[in-house]
C-alpha cells in the first residue's frame, strides 16, 4: 500500500521553522513532516500518550487497559495552520491505532508527532548534521562546525548546526541562487 495523506494543524512558529529547514535542506515539507513524525513514533509515543487512553489498546508491544474517564487529548498550541504531508502505511496504522485508543482524529496524533519531535533539539541537531553530510562538502561542512564551536565558546548560550542554519534561512533568503551557494558565501565570509 502507498502512503496516506494526513493533514495536521501545527503550531505556526514550528511550520514556519519546518518551512525554513525545507529551504536550507533543499528537502521537501512533506518529507521532514514525515521524518520528524516517525521519530516520535520511534520513541515511544504510545507510552507518552498513555494516560489520554479511553480504549484498550496494545501498542510498541505493551498492552495498555483505557480508563473512559482520561484526561482529555489537548493539542499543544491554539496558534495552529495546516501542513499537508504522507505517512507510509505502517506509520499512519501506528497514528490510527493511537488515535482510535484516545478517542481523537489521526491528524492530532501526528501533529503532536511532529511537533514532539521539533521540539527534541538532539533529534533536530542530528537531522541537520545528517543533512549536511549528505549534500555539503567537507569543507564547508568543517567551516560552519568550527563556527558554531567560536560562538559557544564566546557565548553563555549553546547554539548548534541547526540554529546556525535556521539562522541563514532567516537572513539569507535568496531563493533563486539556491542553498549551495548561499551555505558557501556563508561560511566562505566566516571561515
Amino acid at each position: 500500500m502507498g502512503k496516506q495523506e494526513v493533514k495536521p494543524f501545527i503550531d505556526t512558529g514550528i511550520k514556519d521553522t519546518i518551512y525554513k529547514l525545507s529551504f536550507v535542506t533543499s528537502y521537501s515539507v512533506k518529507l521532514i513532516c514525515e521524518d520528524f513524525c516517525n521519530h516520535a513514533f520511534k520513541s515511544g509515543l504510545g507510552y507518552e500518550l498513555a494516560p489520554y487512553f479511553k480504549r484498550d489498546i496494545t501498542i510498541d508491544g505493551m498492552m495498555f487497559r483505557g480508563n473512559k474517564k482520561a484526561e482529555k487529548f489537548e493539542p499543544i498550541s491554539k496558534d495552529t495552520e495546516r501542513v499537508s504531508m504522507t505517512l507510509n502505511s505502517n506509520s499512519y496504522e501506528y497514528a490510527y491505532q493511537l488515535a482510535y485508543a484516545i478517542g481523537c482524529s489521526v491528524a492530532k496524533i501526528v501533529a503532536y508527532g511532529v511537533e514532539k519531535s521539533m521540539n527534541d533539539f538532539t533529534f533536530l541537531n542530528r537531522y541537520i548534521t545528517q543533512f549536511l553530510t549528505k549534500n555539503i562538502d567537507k569543507e564547508h561542512k568543517d567551516i560552519m562546525l568550527r563556527i558554531v564551536k567560536a560562538v559557544n565558546n564566546e557565548s553563555t548560550e549553546e547554539y548548534s548546526v541547526a540554529s546556525l542554519l535556521l539562522y541563514i534561512a532567516d537572513e539569507y533568503r535568496r531563493f533563486n541562487e539556491g542553498v549551495e551557494c548561499v551555505l558557501k558565501d556563508v561560511v566562505g565570509n566566516k571561515g
